[in-house]
């Protein structure tokens, strides 16, 4: 664990049990955000990004449930922590911390927020859960926060119900609503998701001038790798609830040392793309989660893949701040040291 880290999750397994099997949702995650730091958790849909913010919260879905792991909450620098994982859903203790000392930015903010209710009502009631204030003060306090996330003529925005805003705008009061009660940690579950590219450009500046104005931690869960270069400071890559690399964001982009972040990088559209050129994309599909592959998840769609793939490859640190789970990577970097 990091001096300053703020939250450690340590080898959790999340695992949904069905009619059909078991659903390893998560399997072995570990990563850290440090305080005032920025980390993305990247990778295609379906991977167990969102599942893993989830279980920050205990937000979890039945019949999901976290099978084993860690996940340390240390609001102090000299305290041990709190291990939310050990937390019931429902105890006094997590809804304490949750939307107070950690917040979630939600994927879909129109299928988040309330249809019945004005935009000040929800942000109001947030403040209210954790906080003995008078509906003046948190009426107040709501039209300052949506000035503060660039939301304008907010005086009467916070009137208006989630169908009288647009996208952008939409995502920006759920913004407000995450940052009300000043959380220590925000996580940001895919929030430029179906905006155009200003909008998202003008989301990750606030989220930005957040993090610089009170020293907020975040956590940005995406599958874009143009977001991650934009904004992070740290990348975890998943691929089928596995992390399988791990580094800063320059060193990731420097020198990617696994297939599937290599597979990533290259999708992102750019002006080294000729017009009318087809796009780079990863061949295959995410394997099946009740018959996952018993060596290298990425092998089925893995070009480079060789005899020693048939086994599972542990993360192992490359260097001081990257790692990969990568045999091919482990075996090309031994050789360049050696020499």
């Amino acid at each position: 664990m990091k001096p300053d880290s703020l939250l450690t999750i340590e080898d959790l397994h999340i695992e949904f049990p069905t009619d059909d099997g078991l659903v390893i949702a998560v399997d072995g995650l570990s990563l850290e955000v440090g305080r005032g730091q920025i980390v993305g958790l990247v990778g295609e849909s379906g991977c167990g990004k969102t599942v893993t913010g989830y279980s920050i919260l205990g937000l979890l879905q039945s019949p999901g449930r976290i099978k084993s792991g860690k996940l340390i909450y240390r609001p102090e620098l000299e305290g041990k922590g709190i291990n939310l994982s050990e937390l019931s859903p429902k105890s006094e203790q997590i809804r304490r911390i949750r939307g107070k000392e950690i917040s979630m930015i939600f994927q879909e903010p129109m299928s988040s927020l309330t249809p019945v209710y004005t935009i000040g009502c929800q942000i109001e009631e947030a403040i209210h859960t954790h906080e003995k204030v008078s509906r003046a003060e948190a009426r107040k306090r709501a039209i300052n926060l949506l000035r503060r996330v660039g939301i304008p003529g907010a005086e009467s925005r916070v009137n208006d119900y989630p169908h009288q805003l647009s996208g952008g705008m939409r995502q920006r009061a759920m913004i407000a609503m995450a940052l009300s009660c000043n959380p220590r940690l925000l996580i940001a579950d895919e929030p430029t998701t179906a905006l155009d590219v200003t909008v998202q450009a003008q989301i990750m500046d606030l989220l930005r001038e957040q993090r610089e104005h009170s020293d907020l931690s975040i956590l940005i869960i995406t599958h874009d790798m143009g977001i991650i270069a934009d904004i992070a400071d740290e990348v975890v890559v998943m691929y089928a609830g596995v992390a399988v690399e791990s580094a800063p964001v320059e060193t990731i982009f420097a020198n990617p040392l696994h297939p599937y972040t290599r597979g990533l990088l290259a999708s992102i559209p750019g002006t080294r793309h000729k017009q009318g050129e087809r796009l780079t994309s990863i061949e295959g599909v995410v394997p099946d989660w009740r018959n996952r592959p018993s060596g290298c998840l990425f092998a089925p769609r893995c070009p480079e893949r060789f005899e020693k793939c048939d086994e599972r490859p542990p993360l192992t640190r490359i260097a001081t701040d990257h790692a990969a789970a990568c045999w091919k990577a482990v075996e090309q970097t031994e050789v360049v040291d050696a020499s």
